[in-house]
C-alpha cells in the first residue's frame, strides 16, 4: 500500500511540476526543449493534466516495478488520469 501511495504522489508531482508553471526553468524547458521534441498533434499533452498524467504513469510504471515489484505498476497510465479526473473540478457549464 505505501509503494501505490509514494507511486501515485510521485506521478502527480512529476505532472504538476511539467503542467503548472507558468514562467521560470521548467516552464521555458518545456516550451523549448520538450514541445520541440513532439510531434505536432502531441504537443498538447503538455496542457492537460489529465493527459500529461497518463505519461507520467506510463514513464514511472517500469522504475516502481522494479522498486517494488508488484503488478499494479503496469497499470499506472491507468491509474494516474482517474485520480486527477476525480480530483480537479469540473470545468463543465453550470446551469
Amino acid at each position: 500500500m505505501i509503494g501505490l501511495l509514494s507511486y501515485i504522489l510521485a506521478a502527480m508531482g512529476l505532472t504538476v511540476l511539467v503542467i503548472w508553471p507558468e514562467e521560470g526553468v521548467v516552464a521555458r524547458l518545456r516550451d523549448t526543449v520538450i514541445r520541440k521534441l513532439l510531434p505536432k498533434k502531441f504537443q498538447g499533452v503538455l496542457d492537460c493534466y489529465i493527459c500529461f498524467s497518463a505519461w507520467a504513469g506510463l514513464i514511472l510504471s517500469p522504475i516502481w516495478w522494479w522498486l517494488c515489484g508488484e503488478y499494479w505498476c503496469w497499470f499506472g497510465c491507468i491509474i494516474m488520469p482517474g485520480v486527477f479526473w476525480i480530483l480537479l473540478p469540473f470545468q463543465g457549464s453550470e446551469d
